[in-house]
């Protein structure tokens, strides 16, 4: 795909716009590009964004200006420049660097894949993954999102909040059938929450992937404020559920140990 120039009458701080709702529709708008949307049109760009065909188009032309996007005159796509917000995040915020060294020692003494992840609207986005790859599912790459409402980080994050706060979060989350085990209710989710809270960790049994098991623990500060999740998943053909929790969550609360002092 080619870039198209910008129409020379309509200049990128005119497009941009000064507004906070205008910044926030922009970066949306960003958001919304994936897998299954990697290119979009004005009309696209419009319902995702919530707004008119004219202003979409005038933020997908000074997003395209600033070298965000890329155009063949009618589909937009992401170039690479898109990657700096993320590693600008990655490579100036305190957590991931604290956390990266804990869950590579994590993941290379399990032999699986070792993750963090921070809470994010309905989702928990990783942070951090092991090298060890262990699971090489592309949706535990730093920077990936995973819904709460059927990741075991999401179920552990749900229960260190207050009830109506999970519950809140839960009806806000479109949930979908990720597999034949995947949980697709709040009045099944929310009264497994507190026996979660109380064992301190999550475990979910192919509920998100139909081959993974995946066990978590909160990240906990110094002042007992839960700031994230560290998750291990497994092939469920290489581990039972019991075998997965007996063998590695002493692993997982010995790095929840570690970044306690730390973050």
């Amino acid at each position: 795909m080619t870039s198209s120039p910008p129409n020379p009458s309509e200049s990128p701080s005119e497009l941009a716009g000064d507004s906070v709702s205008g910044i926030q529709k922009a970066l949306k708008l960003l958001e919304s590009f994936h897998v299954g949307m990697a290119n979009l049109t004005v009309s696209q760009a419009s319902r995702v964004s919530g707004t008119s065909r004219t202003s979409a188009r005038r933020m997908l032309v000074a997003l395209t200006a600033a070298g965000y996007l890329v155009s063949d005159g009618k589909r937009y796509a992401l170039t690479a420049r898109a990657l700096r917000i993320g590693d600008a995040y990655l490579d100036s915020s305190k957590l991931p660097k604290i956390a990266r060294p804990i869950i590579e020692r994590l993941g290379y003494i399990a032999q699986e894949s070792a993750t963090m992840g921070v809470l994010d609207g309905t989702d928990v986005i990783y942070i951090v993954r092991s090298s060890v790859t262990g699971i090489t599912s592309p949706t535990m790459r730093p920077g990936s999102r995973v819904p709460l409402y059927c990741s075991a980080g999401g179920r552990m994050l749900l229960a260190s909040m207050p009830a109506a706060m999970a519950a809140q979060l839960l009806k806000a989350s479109v949930m979908r059938p990720l597999t034949p085990y995947t949980l697709l209710h709040a009045a099944d989710i929310l009264p497994r929450l507190p026996a979660i809270a109380e064992r301190g960790y999550s475990v979910i049994d192919r509920e998100f992937e139909v081959n993974m098991r995946t066990l978590s623990v909160p990240v906990v500060n110094a002042g007992d404020e839960v700031v994230g999740v560290v998750s291990m998943s497994v092939h469920a053909e290489k581990y039972s559920l019991d075998a997965l929790i007996s063998e590695n969550l002493p692993r997982l609360f010995e790095a929840q140990a570690l970044l306690r002092d730390l973050v």
